[in-house]
C-alpha cells in the first residue's frame, strides 16, 4: 500500500509541475500576442495618419486643375 501513496504523490507532482506549465506558457502566448496586437496597431495607425496627411494636398491638386 506504500507504493501505492507513494506513486499516488509522484503523479500529483507531476500534475502540479504541469499546471504551473501550462499557465506559464499561457502567460507568455497572451504576452506575444498582445505584444504582436500592439505592433500592428501602431503600424497601422502610421500608415492611416500617413495616408490622411496626404489626402488635403491630392484634394488641393485636383481643385488646382
Amino acid at each position: 500500500m506504500g507504493d501505492v501513496k507513494e506513486t499516488i504523490k509522484v503523479v500529483k507532482g507531476h500534475i502540479d509541475k504541469l499546471e504551473s506549465m501550462r499557465k506559464q506558457l499561457r502567460n507568455y502566448v497572451m504576452e506575444t500576442l498582445n505584444f504582436n496586437r500592439d505592433t500592428m496597431r501602431e503600424t497601422l495607425n502610421g500608415a492611416m495618419n500617413d495616408q490622411i496627411e496626404k489626402l488635403p494636398k491630392k484634394n488641393y491638386a485636383l481643385k488646382k486643375n
